[in-house]
Protein backbone atom coordinates (compact mmCIF):
# COMPACT_ATOMS: atom_id res chain seq x y z
CA UNK A 1 0.00 0.00 0.00
CA UNK A 2 3.36 1.91 0.56
CA UNK A 3 3.54 2.16 -3.50
CA UNK A 4 -0.04 3.24 -3.77
CA UNK A 5 0.39 6.28 -1.14
CA UNK A 6 3.51 7.83 -2.60
CA UNK A 7 1.35 8.03 -6.38
CA UNK A 8 -1.89 8.99 -5.30
CA UNK A 9 -2.31 10.52 -8.93
CA UNK A 10 -5.04 7.58 -10.26
CA UNK A 11 -7.01 7.78 -7.03
CA UNK A 12 -6.82 11.94 -6.91
CA UNK A 13 -8.39 11.70 -10.59
CA UNK A 14 -10.96 8.97 -9.46
CA UNK A 15 -12.31 11.37 -6.78
CA UNK A 16 -12.20 14.59 -9.22
CA UNK A 17 -13.72 12.54 -11.82
CA UNK A 18 -16.62 11.24 -10.08
CA UNK A 19 -17.41 14.62 -8.08
CA UNK A 20 -17.46 16.25 -12.12
CA UNK A 21 -19.84 13.64 -13.03
CA UNK A 22 -22.51 14.75 -10.27
CA UNK A 23 -21.55 18.04 -11.09
CA UNK A 24 -23.30 17.28 -14.70
CA UNK A 25 -26.06 15.42 -13.04
CA UNK A 26 -28.49 18.55 -13.53
CA UNK A 27 -28.28 17.83 -17.47
CA UNK A 28 -29.86 13.91 -18.07
CA UNK A 29 -32.30 14.95 -14.78
CA UNK A 30 -33.82 18.30 -16.31
CA UNK A 31 -34.46 16.19 -19.69
CA UNK A 32 -36.81 14.51 -17.54
CA UNK A 33 -38.89 17.95 -16.48
CA UNK A 34 -42.06 16.25 -17.73
CA UNK A 35 -42.12 13.55 -15.29
CA UNK A 36 -42.99 14.19 -11.42
CA UNK A 37 -40.50 14.48 -8.86
CA UNK A 38 -41.82 11.33 -7.14
CA UNK A 39 -41.50 9.27 -10.26
CA UNK A 40 -38.17 9.95 -10.91
CA UNK A 41 -37.17 9.00 -7.39
CA UNK A 42 -39.50 6.10 -7.49
CA UNK A 43 -37.89 4.86 -10.60
CA UNK A 44 -34.27 5.90 -9.47
CA UNK A 45 -34.19 4.17 -6.43
CA UNK A 46 -35.51 1.11 -8.15
CA UNK A 47 -32.93 0.80 -10.73
CA UNK A 48 -29.90 2.14 -8.53
CA UNK A 49 -30.71 -0.79 -6.32
CA UNK A 50 -30.98 -3.51 -9.07
CA UNK A 51 -27.78 -2.30 -10.18
CA UNK A 52 -26.29 -2.34 -6.44
CA UNK A 53 -27.83 -5.44 -5.60
CA UNK A 54 -26.21 -6.38 -8.77
CA UNK A 55 -22.98 -6.09 -8.31
CA UNK A 56 -22.97 -7.32 -4.69
CA UNK A 57 -23.89 -10.45 -6.14
CA UNK A 58 -21.48 -10.89 -9.19
CA UNK A 59 -18.65 -9.42 -7.99
CA UNK A 60 -18.47 -8.33 -3.98
CA UNK A 61 -20.36 -11.77 -3.04
CA UNK A 62 -16.69 -12.87 -0.55
CA UNK A 63 -17.75 -9.04 1.56
CA UNK A 64 -21.36 -9.69 1.78
CA UNK A 65 -20.87 -12.91 3.47
CA UNK A 66 -18.58 -12.19 5.88
CA UNK A 67 -20.53 -8.69 6.59
CA UNK A 68 -23.01 -10.77 6.77
CA UNK A 69 -21.62 -13.00 9.32
CA UNK A 70 -20.26 -10.25 11.30
CA UNK A 71 -23.39 -8.80 11.70
CA UNK A 72 -25.52 -12.18 12.84
CA UNK A 73 -22.47 -12.65 15.29
CA UNK A 74 -23.35 -8.92 16.48
CA UNK A 75 -25.54 -8.92 20.26
CA UNK A 76 -29.40 -8.09 20.33
CA UNK A 77 -28.35 -4.64 21.20
CA UNK A 78 -25.88 -3.94 18.84
CA UNK A 79 -27.67 -5.53 15.87
CA UNK A 80 -30.91 -3.60 16.62
CA UNK A 81 -28.52 -0.23 16.46
CA UNK A 82 -27.07 -1.47 13.45
CA UNK A 83 -30.76 -1.77 11.77
CA UNK A 84 -31.94 1.61 13.50
CA UNK A 85 -29.01 3.14 11.77
CA UNK A 86 -29.84 1.56 8.58
CA UNK A 87 -33.69 2.99 8.69
CA UNK A 88 -32.29 6.39 9.56
CA UNK A 89 -30.01 6.65 6.50
CA UNK A 90 -32.40 5.29 3.90
CA UNK A 91 -34.53 7.92 5.09
CA UNK A 92 -32.10 10.97 4.86
CA UNK A 93 -30.94 9.44 1.07
CA UNK A 94 -34.26 9.40 -0.03
CA UNK A 95 -34.77 12.85 1.21
CA UNK A 96 -31.58 14.17 -0.27
CA UNK A 97 -32.74 12.37 -3.75
CA UNK A 98 -35.99 14.08 -3.63
CA UNK A 99 -35.66 17.38 -2.21
CA UNK A 100 -32.47 17.40 -5.46
CA UNK A 101 -34.90 16.80 -7.91
CA UNK A 102 -37.58 18.77 -7.29
CA UNK A 103 -35.05 21.63 -6.91
CA UNK A 104 -33.26 21.24 -10.38
CA UNK A 105 -36.73 20.45 -11.69
CA UNK A 106 -39.13 23.37 -10.57
CA UNK A 107 -36.67 26.03 -8.48
CA UNK A 108 -33.07 26.19 -10.03
CA UNK A 109 -29.88 24.58 -10.46
CA UNK A 110 -28.04 26.70 -8.35
CA UNK A 111 -30.04 26.41 -5.53
CA UNK A 112 -28.67 22.61 -5.97
CA UNK A 113 -25.19 23.57 -6.15
CA UNK A 114 -25.08 25.84 -3.68
CA UNK A 115 -26.41 23.61 -1.29
CA UNK A 116 -23.26 21.27 -2.22
CA UNK A 117 -21.53 24.06 -1.46
CA UNK A 118 -22.98 24.19 1.93
CA UNK A 119 -23.32 21.03 2.75
CA UNK A 120 -19.77 20.25 3.60
CA UNK A 121 -19.74 22.93 6.14
CA UNK A 122 -23.24 21.71 8.03
CA UNK A 123 -21.86 18.57 7.90
CA UNK A 124 -18.82 19.82 9.97
CA UNK A 125 -20.81 22.15 12.19
CA UNK A 126 -23.17 18.92 13.20
CA UNK A 127 -19.80 16.63 13.69
CA UNK A 128 -19.09 19.72 16.36
CA UNK A 129 -22.09 19.41 17.84
CA UNK A 130 -22.79 15.81 18.31
CA UNK A 131 -19.82 13.99 17.32
CA UNK A 132 -17.67 16.72 19.84
CA UNK A 133 -15.06 16.90 16.66
CA UNK A 134 -12.65 19.41 16.60
CA UNK A 135 -13.69 22.86 15.00
CA UNK A 136 -9.92 25.59 15.26
CA UNK A 137 -11.11 28.91 15.63
CA UNK A 138 -10.47 29.82 12.15
CA UNK A 139 -13.11 27.25 11.33
CA UNK A 140 -15.85 29.07 13.58
CA UNK A 141 -15.67 32.10 11.73
CA UNK A 142 -15.69 30.67 8.41
CA UNK A 143 -19.15 28.82 9.72
CA UNK A 144 -20.40 32.42 11.15
CA UNK A 145 -19.45 33.94 7.35
CA UNK A 146 -21.18 31.23 5.99
CA UNK A 147 -24.33 31.95 7.94
CA UNK A 148 -24.35 35.36 7.05
CA UNK A 149 -24.28 34.75 3.61
CA UNK A 150 -26.55 32.54 3.84
CA UNK A 151 -28.99 35.14 6.00
CA UNK A 152 -28.16 37.55 3.44
CA UNK A 153 -29.38 35.31 0.11
CA UNK A 154 -32.32 34.57 2.08
CA UNK A 155 -33.29 38.29 2.09
CA UNK A 156 -34.37 38.29 -1.70
CA UNK A 157 -34.19 34.13 -2.32
CA UNK A 158 -35.99 32.94 0.74
CA UNK A 159 -37.01 29.77 -1.13
CA UNK A 160 -34.26 29.18 -2.95
CA UNK A 161 -32.48 28.92 -0.06
CA UNK A 162 -34.72 27.28 2.07
CA UNK A 163 -34.92 24.47 -0.56
CA UNK A 164 -30.83 24.20 -0.83
CA UNK A 165 -31.00 23.86 3.11
CA UNK A 166 -33.20 20.84 3.00
CA UNK A 167 -30.93 19.34 0.67
CA UNK A 168 -27.88 20.36 2.81
CA UNK A 169 -29.23 19.31 5.97
CA UNK A 170 -30.39 15.38 4.77
CA UNK A 171 -26.91 14.85 3.72
CA UNK A 172 -25.08 16.78 6.21
CA UNK A 173 -26.50 14.47 8.43
CA UNK A 174 -26.51 11.19 6.67
CA UNK A 175 -22.40 12.41 6.26
CA UNK A 176 -22.44 12.92 9.91
CA UNK A 177 -24.38 9.06 10.96
CA UNK A 178 -21.67 7.71 8.16
CA UNK A 179 -19.32 8.66 10.66
CA UNK A 180 -20.36 6.22 13.56
CA UNK A 181 -22.28 3.50 10.99
CA UNK A 182 -21.38 -0.21 11.23
CA UNK A 183 -17.76 -1.31 9.79
CA UNK A 184 -19.14 -2.58 6.77
CA UNK A 185 -17.88 -1.83 3.55
CA UNK A 186 -19.87 1.38 2.28
CA UNK A 187 -21.03 0.38 -1.00
CA UNK A 188 -22.77 -2.66 0.79
CA UNK A 189 -24.18 -0.82 3.39
CA UNK A 190 -25.60 1.81 0.54
CA UNK A 191 -26.99 -1.45 -1.01
CA UNK A 192 -28.81 -1.99 2.18
CA UNK A 193 -30.23 1.63 2.54
CA UNK A 194 -31.28 1.53 -1.07
CA UNK A 195 -33.37 -1.88 -0.93
CA UNK A 196 -34.98 -0.05 2.41
CA UNK A 197 -35.79 2.76 0.58
CA UNK A 198 -37.32 0.89 -2.34
CA UNK A 199 -39.03 -0.98 0.60
CA UNK A 200 -40.59 2.35 1.70
CA UNK A 201 -41.78 2.92 -1.67
CA UNK A 202 -43.79 -0.38 -2.48
CA UNK A 203 -47.25 1.44 -1.10
CA UNK A 204 -46.55 4.18 -3.56
CA UNK A 205 -45.90 1.06 -6.68
CA UNK A 206 -49.31 -0.83 -5.11
CA UNK A 207 -51.71 2.24 -4.79
CA UNK A 208 -50.27 2.88 -8.94
CA UNK A 209 -49.60 7.08 -8.36
CA UNK A 210 -46.21 6.22 -9.76
CA UNK A 211 -47.51 4.45 -12.87
CA UNK A 212 -44.90 2.34 -15.40
CA UNK A 213 -43.84 5.44 -17.40
CA UNK A 214 -44.16 4.29 -21.45
CA UNK A 215 -41.59 6.69 -22.82
CA UNK A 216 -38.30 4.87 -24.02
CA UNK A 217 -36.23 8.26 -23.39
CA UNK A 218 -37.17 8.31 -19.50
CA UNK A 219 -36.23 4.53 -19.12
CA UNK A 220 -32.70 5.29 -20.64
CA UNK A 221 -32.47 8.51 -19.02
CA UNK A 222 -33.12 6.20 -15.19
CA UNK A 223 -30.77 4.07 -16.51
CA UNK A 224 -28.01 6.89 -17.30
CA UNK A 225 -28.83 8.72 -14.12
CA UNK A 226 -28.77 5.74 -11.62
CA UNK A 227 -25.52 4.19 -13.67
CA UNK A 228 -23.42 7.64 -14.59
CA UNK A 229 -24.54 9.73 -11.62
CA UNK A 230 -25.21 7.25 -8.93
CA UNK A 231 -23.38 3.67 -9.36
CA UNK A 232 -19.98 4.59 -11.17
CA UNK A 233 -19.06 8.09 -8.96
CA UNK A 234 -19.80 5.62 -5.78
CA UNK A 235 -17.55 3.39 -6.40
CA UNK A 236 -15.12 5.63 -7.34
CA UNK A 237 -14.76 7.85 -4.36
CA UNK A 238 -14.92 4.53 -3.03
CA UNK A 239 -11.89 3.45 -4.60
CA UNK A 240 -9.50 7.00 -3.94
CA UNK A 241 -10.56 7.09 -0.50
CA UNK A 242 -7.90 4.08 -0.64
CA UNK A 243 -5.04 6.11 -0.99
CA UNK A 244 -6.13 10.02 -0.32
CA UNK A 245 -7.17 11.03 2.81
CA UNK A 246 -10.76 12.18 3.43
CA UNK A 247 -10.00 15.54 4.22
CA UNK A 248 -8.28 15.44 0.91
CA UNK A 249 -11.34 13.72 -0.38
CA UNK A 250 -13.49 16.52 1.97
CA UNK A 251 -11.93 19.49 -0.85
CA UNK A 252 -11.89 17.89 -3.77
CA UNK A 253 -15.82 17.69 -3.33
CA UNK A 254 -16.22 21.33 -3.99
CA UNK A 255 -15.15 20.25 -7.52
CA UNK A 256 -18.74 18.98 -7.73
CA UNK A 257 -21.07 22.89 -7.09
CA UNK A 258 -18.58 24.24 -8.89
CA UNK A 259 -18.87 22.61 -12.27
CA UNK A 260 -22.85 22.69 -11.30
CA UNK A 261 -22.48 26.41 -10.83
CA UNK A 262 -20.56 26.38 -14.79
CA UNK A 263 -23.50 24.21 -16.18
CA UNK A 264 -25.96 26.10 -14.62
CA UNK A 265 -24.77 29.81 -16.21
CA UNK A 266 -23.09 28.61 -19.36
CA UNK A 267 -25.42 25.21 -20.65
CA UNK A 268 -28.80 26.27 -19.28
CA UNK A 269 -28.39 30.17 -18.98
CA UNK A 270 -29.89 30.94 -15.93
CA UNK A 271 -29.24 34.47 -14.87
CA UNK A 272 -26.50 35.39 -12.37
CA UNK A 273 -27.06 39.03 -10.83
CA UNK A 274 -24.68 40.57 -8.14
CA UNK A 275 -26.36 40.16 -5.42
CA UNK A 276 -26.41 36.29 -5.89
CA UNK A 277 -22.94 36.55 -7.03
CA UNK A 278 -21.91 38.25 -3.79
CA UNK A 279 -23.62 35.66 -1.46
CA UNK A 280 -22.11 33.13 -3.11
CA UNK A 281 -18.59 34.60 -3.29
CA UNK A 282 -18.86 35.17 0.77
CA UNK A 283 -19.30 30.79 0.59
CA UNK A 284 -17.17 30.38 -1.50
CA UNK A 285 -14.55 32.64 0.89
CA UNK A 286 -16.34 30.58 4.04
CA UNK A 287 -14.96 27.14 2.43
CA UNK A 288 -11.50 28.75 1.43
CA UNK A 289 -11.04 29.41 5.48
CA UNK A 290 -12.34 26.64 7.04
CA UNK A 291 -10.06 24.04 4.69
CA UNK A 292 -6.80 26.76 4.95
CA UNK A 293 -4.64 24.42 6.82
CA UNK A 294 -5.57 21.69 4.33
CA UNK A 295 -4.71 24.07 1.29
CA UNK A 296 -1.78 25.27 2.77
CA UNK A 297 -0.79 21.78 4.99
CA UNK A 298 2.86 21.42 3.40
CA UNK A 299 0.92 22.40 -0.61
CA UNK A 300 0.58 17.98 -0.82
CA UNK A 301 -1.98 16.17 -1.32
CA UNK A 302 -2.33 14.10 1.71
CA UNK A 303 -2.42 10.00 1.67
CA UNK A 304 -4.83 7.66 3.53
Amino acid sequence: MSGIKSQPGIYVAAAFLATGMWGFFSIPLRSLMGFSSEVILCYRILVSMLLLVSFQVLFNRKTVVSDWQRFRALDKTESRRWIRMSLFCSILITLNWYSYIFVINHINIQSGAFAYMVCPLLTALFAFIFLKEHLGKLQKWALILALLALMLLATRYFIDVLWSFFIAIWYAVYLVVQKISPPIEKGLFLTVQLLISFIFTIPYYILGKPGIPADPHFWWIILLISLVFTVIPLYLSLFSLQAISSTTMGIILYFNPLVSFAVAIFYFHESLNYFKLSSYILVLIAVILFNWMNFSRRGKIQTA
